[in-house]
């Protein structure tokens, strides 16, 4: 009897851990209209329905739609081109235009800010969004088309390394090295070199693929960090100083010297 007490204590604290991991925030990209979005304090995040939650703030700022609050009932209203949109913190059902309709996530508030769910105020305002759960990036349009997510190049042979997948001979001279599958802690399980100096190479295909690699397996903050960080390499004389990014899995290391390639070395912690 002691014995099952003793395993039962230990399996309700394991479970009682396991939410925090389950359920931790996951970082969420949003581009509107190729151009990414900043959120520099309240962060988009995905809900216990997979749905992304955006600040209401980036209704009206990304979108330019007209943002009204009352607190009294918790009811947030947005209008956009002649559409109206009524939202209750925690209530499923919303009004689009004066008709009732039911979503299968709710309007929240989170440290203080309202957070609105993203693909139903974006559909009820007529705008397109798309949400590519591979990079944890959700695209809108505002013309109200669907954004087109592309998964892979035009052309290439696919590649996997390691649980990222490239490609080869996709005609942008991007090289990537693999290496063996669960290589020792130490070595690297990618490899990537964006060179422009390569007769007939393309820099911007080079990067566009680089990223698509990248954002498969690493958080897209760390990804949006190193991006930001080698944007000035445009020319082969640029100096661009080592420096390591990592996220809770991954650490990258990231140089290029005068005259030399651009260079992801990928690691697994």
């Amino acid at each position: 009897m002691k014995k099952i007490t003793i395993w039962l204590t230990a399996l309700l604290l394991l479970i009682s851990l396991l939410p925090v991991s389950a359920h931790a925030a996951q970082s969420v990209r949003v581009v509107v209209d190729g151009s990414k979005i900043s959120f520099p304090d309240a962060q988009p995040f995905l809900d216990k329905q997979n749905r992304v939650q955006v600040p209401v703030r980036f209704v009206s700022e990304a979108l330019g739609a007209k943002v009204g609050w009352t607190p009294a009932s918790n009811t947030v209203t947005v209008e956009l081109n002649g559409k109206k949109l009524v939202l209750v913190i925690g209530n499923r059902q919303f009004t689009l235009d004066g008709a009732k309709k039911t979503m299968d996530t709710a309007a929240l508030m989170k440290n203080g800010r309202t957070f609105v769910p993203l693909k139903f105020v974006s559909e009820g305002l007529g705008v397109g969004v798309n949400w590519d759960q591979r990079v944890s990036t959700a695209y809108i349009s505002t013309d109200g088309k669907t954004p087109v997510i592309s998964s892979a190049p035009a052309k290439g042979t696919p590649k996997t390394s390691n649980g990222f997948t490239y490609y080869t001979d996709t005609g942008s001279m991007l090289q990537v090295n693999s290496s063996t599958e669960n290589p020792p802690k130490g070595k690297a399980v990618l490899v990537i070199l964006v060179d422009f100096e390569i007769e007939g190479a393309d820099y911007a295909m080079q990067m566009k693929e680089a990223e698509a690699i990248m954002r498969q397996k690493i958080e897209p903050a760390t990804v949006d960090a190193m991006l930001a960080y080698v944007a000035p390499k445009k020319t082969v004389e640029y100096n661009l100083p080592f420096r390591t990014f990592e996220d809770a899995k991954y650490k990258i290391n990231v140089s290029s010297t005068e005259y030399n390639a651009l260079v992801f070395t990928i690691y697994r912690k």
